[in-house]
């Protein structure tokens, strides 16, 4: 099962930006950056903010139900935001469910703290998680610039 999934994202992976169902943006001046089975990724230019976004099946669930799924997938110490349904903005992506996240972990090598946000957006049975890696100590204005990108993501 695991081997089809990521034969599943690599082939949507390949969809050029106008073959693709959803639009966003990335911030001015980040670098962008190959990240495995993400449909885009790039990093801040100081390098304290990384924004990856993945493209998959939604398998019949809501956006919730796949929050909570990811949640159990990410080694946490903290729990700002559990998983939260935020389908009440969900025609604003135009999107059927929409759920958010916010965690904070330690960095694998040198433990540093580290800020943990997603968004899942789901229609039809497509679902797109946008995640964003900051380091606690990342400049107010970066971590904002992050928000763009959520706040540029749109369904066609």
């Amino acid at each position: 099962m695991f081997a089809s999934a990521v034969i599943i994202l690599c082939g949507i992976a390949s969809l050029s930006g106008q073959d693709r169902p959803y639009h966003f943006s990335l911030p001015d001046g980040w670098q962008q950056a190959r990240e495995a089975g993400a449909v885009a990724a790039a990093w801040s230019p100081d390098k304290s903010v990384q924004i990856r976004i993945y493209d998959g099946t939604a398998n019949s669930s809501a956006a919730l139900q796949l929050m909570q799924q990811r949640m159990k997938n990410i080694a946490h110490v903290k729990v700002f935001t559990p998983p939260t349904d935020m389908s009440r903005l969900a025609s604003r992506f135009k999107a059927d469910s929409v759920s958010k996240m916010h965690l904070g972990f330690l960095r694998k090598g040198d433990n540093k703290k580290c800020s943990y946000r997603a968004f899942i957006f789901v229609k039809q049975n497509r679902a797109i998680l946008i995640d964003s890696l900051a380091l606690f100590e990342a400049p107010e204005a970066v971590f904002r610039q992050a928000d763009e990108v959520i706040e540029s993501f749109k369904f066609r």
